[in-house]
């Protein structure tokens, strides 16, 4: 795993949207155990960039939730126009 977030850097970017390490790792897809090694050793760029975004943009779980539920009904319309 290439870290390109410290630990450090992650833990200030998940609490700075008001997350504990649980819900970070929930709101990631992540086990709780992957969620303290990142707190304790840093996190892979995917991750990186998922919390960077947020964070300089201001998004919620909530927002990026959204998002991605009309993400997923556009896409499902696109198909289903497209057959």
């Amino acid at each position: 795993m290439t870290i390109t977030m410290t630990s450090k850097q992650y833990r200030k970017a998940i609490a700075s949207l008001g997350l504990n390490q649980r819900q970070a790792g929930e709101f990631l897809g992540l086990t709780d155990r992957t969620s303290r090694v990142y707190a304790a050793k840093g996190a892979p760029r995917h991750v990186a960039m998922v919390l960077r975004i947020m964070v300089a943009h201001g998004l919620s779980v909530h927002d990026v939730n959204w998002i991605m539920k009309r993400g997923s009904r556009d896409h499902a319309k696109a198909v289903a126009e497209s057959d």
